[in-house]
């Protein structure tokens, strides 16, 4: 049995991850 928990983690950085690195690229070209 999967631990909704920890499917949700996973599922939380599938998102965030690329939005973090996203704003991370945008703030870099502004520059």
């Amino acid at each position: 049995m999967i631990k909704p928990l920890n499917s949700f983690k996973k599922w939380l950085l599938n998102i965030l991850v690329p939005y973090i690195e996203g704003t991370k690229k945008k703030k870099e070209d502004r520059k």
